[in-house]
């Protein structure tokens, strides 16, 4: 915002936004804009410098487009782009980060998926996303999942190292379930720094008495540049609200008695980034009877750096990096009350006396189990309620887990465990002792219900390329979402769906994908047959049977048409002989023909090969 949009600026995003196509001409609408209003209403600018970040959703453009116009308003000006190149589509995020161990490239999020490769330690990975505790990552070509546990501690890279202080944004995901991964400030001048600190901590000690000089000379220095204060690191030393807005300085030389320090060193470290600023100087510090040892000591020191530190400025003081959500306790809470908790989820609280006392959440999102920070940080301004503390990992024992903790420095330490009892979470560090913390909630008397520990599945199959999609009532009853994978066979890609119709009588529904990243389904290969089949006739399914030990690839069972009814005589259905399981539910029969003439929707349980599907033709009635 410049000067003159102060006290009267505002900004809105028109609703006839669209994206031209300039090869074909086809235009795609804005379907919706986050964290900017949409004309008429405005947002007003506060102050001069003042940053809106902001996102524009328009409806999906076929993979082939390659430039573009973004256009708000041709006639009467706008913001209007023309002629914007697209990147192909294989250039994914440039982010990378570096194995710290062999790890395992999978096909999927799921630790029982297929092994695509073994990736060495020391290799560097380009990162597209964070998809529960797996990125989601390319290397060679290839696009795979890998597990946090096998990354280093620093957080991503996206762009090249600067100077310039850190700006705030708004950081916190629209999608509460959705973690955004932030970067750490990059390295600043020395004088930057300083502006953005008030402690100075001594971090070494003397060794012999011959030492003190040198440091009550570091002491005297560092009050001399004006820092608020000054201690030294031991037992008195107590952590600050903000570990960026201190420093921490250590004193390095070598001594020969009664004669002189020489060989000085000095170095600033931030215990907040762990970025270091060194000086030396090749000046000695005379340490003779007739000499004033400390204050030849201070005159190196005032060689090496002899400024007085700027004034504290808040807009230079360093970010650590952060996992960061929309989640707080109230939308938990909220959460929780609408769609039912699992025996582990909840809000928990640290018990301990003589630690932070942490307040967390354990919530599930997308499969794993995540704390949530909350509050108790003795570096509380450090931390954002929503941030990611702990990534849960199974281990082959029920209710214990491995655990990839988030250190107060936002370093991270895979040597933890978990594990659960009635009411309680056990926290076990790196150093084998327990913490023990409270479940707060919910309580016996919430009546919070308990949501199921895993997502149903099912099986569906394509009636329209637009979207339409046939599977069971049984399979969608209840559900709160829905959602599709494995469109024209990718199973990294998840697509959201809405139920168009149900007939319950006969266990059928249609849903329709409901995405605005969804183009098409492809040709529909296969017809329906609504006349009906007779005994003997060969058939085949297809479907997707328990994927958590079969894995996604699509199954195909055969066998004969046994009955023209279903179980007990139901004339809606066929007898089939072919072999089904749970998640073939909302499969298709084919025919010989490939012609699709009925829907899988139950087996029988006390007779082997006999299964049933509905007939197609009531499908189409």
């Amino acid at each position: 915002a410049p000067s003159t949009y102060v006290n009267g600026g505002w900004v809105c995003a028109g609703k006839d936004f669209f994206i031209r196509d300039n090869n074909t001409k086809k235009t795609y609408s804005l379907i919706k804009a986050n964290d900017i209003p949409i004309c008429p209403k405005k947002y007003n600018f506060q102050y001069k410098g003042q940053v809106l970040e902001f996102n524009l959703v328009f409806k999906s453009i076929p993979s082939s487009t390659t430039n573009i116009d973004i256009i708000e308003d041709e006639s009467s000006g706008g913001f209007n782009f023309y002629g914007v190149e697209l990147e192909s589509s294989n250039n994914y995020s440039s982010e990378t980060k570096t194995l710290k161990s062999d790890g395992k490239f999978r096909k999927t999020d799921s630790p029982l998926s297929d092994v695509i490769k073994i990736i060495p330690a020391g290799t560097r990975v380009k990162i597209i996303s964070l998809v529960g505790g797996y990125y989601k990552a390319e290397h060679g070509g290839q696009i795979g999942y890998l597990s946090e546990l096998y990354f280093q501690s620093s957080g991503i890279t996206s762009k090249p190292t600067t100077t310039k202080p850190y700006k705030p944004s708004n950081t916190k995901p629209t999608n509460c379930n959705e973690i955004k991964v932030i970067s750490k400030s990059s390295k600043p001048s020395f004088s930057n720094m300083l502006a953005g600190v008030k402690y100075a901590v001594i971090i070494n000690q003397p060794k012999i008495n011959g030492h003190w000089n040198a440091f009550n000379a570091l002491s005297s220095y560092l009050r001399g540049m004006d820092f608020t204060s000054v201690e030294y690191l031991n037992e008195n030393y107590k952590q600050p609200s903000n570990l960026c807005e201190e420093v921490w300085v250590a004193i390095y030389f070598e001594y020969k008695v009664g004669v002189a320090f020489y060989n000085i060193r000095m170095e600033f470290t931030s215990p907040c980034t762990g970025y270091t600023w060194d000086f030396s100087t090749s000046k000695r510090a005379n340490d003779g009877v007739y000499s004033d040892a400390k204050y030849q000591f201070g005159k190196a020191l005032r060689d090496m750096y002899g400024y007085k530190k700027p004034s504290f400025n808040s807009y230079y003081t360093l970010k650590l990096p952060k996992k960061q959500t929309c989640w707080t306790e109230n939308k938990i809470r909220q959460e929780f009350q609408k769609n039912g908790a699992d025996k582990l989820e909840g809000i928990y609280e640290n018990s301990s006396n003589t630690q932070a006392k942490y307040r967390v959440a354990l919530k599930k999102i997308k499969d794993t189990y995540h704390l949530i920070y909350l509050t108790g940080a003795n570096n509380h301004k450090n931390w954002s309620e929503g941030e990611i503390k702990a990534t849960l990992v199974p281990t082959a024992t029920s209710l214990f887990f491995n655990f990839m903790w988030v250190m107060a420095n936002k370093s991270l330490n895979d040597d933890f465990y978990i594990s659960f009892e009635q009411g309680i979470m056990n926290v076990i560090d790196s150093d084998k002792e327990k913490s023990m913390y409270i479940k707060m909630y919910p309580t016996s008397s919430d009546n919070i219900s308990s949501a199921s520990n895993s997502p149903s599945s099912g099986t569906g199959f394509a009636i329209t390329s637009n979207g339409l999609i046939v599977t069971n009532n049984h399979v969608i009853d209840g559900a709160k979402t829905i959602k599709v994978r494995g469109v024209n066979g990718d199973f990294n890609r998840t697509y959201t769906a809405k139920l168009i119709i149900t007939d319950k009588n006969n266990d059928l529904a249609i849903i329709k994908i409901d995405d605005y990243s969804f183009s098409s389904l492809g040709n529909v290969p296969y017809t329906i047959k609504t006349s009906s089949s007779g005994v003997g006739e060969d058939i085949f399914v297809l479907g997707y049977p328990l994927r958590a030990s079969m894995g996604d690839e699509v199954k195909l069972t055969d066998g004969i048409i046994s009955s023209k009814t279903g179980f007990q005589g139901d004339v809606t259905s066929y007898q089939i002989s072919a072999p089904v399981q749970p998640g073939n539910s909302g499969g298709p029969l084919f025919n010989r023909k490939g012609q699709m003439i009925g829907i899988i929707n139950a087996k029988h349980i006390g007779a082997e090969n006999a299964s049933y599907a509905v007939k197609s033709s009531y499908l189409t009635n």
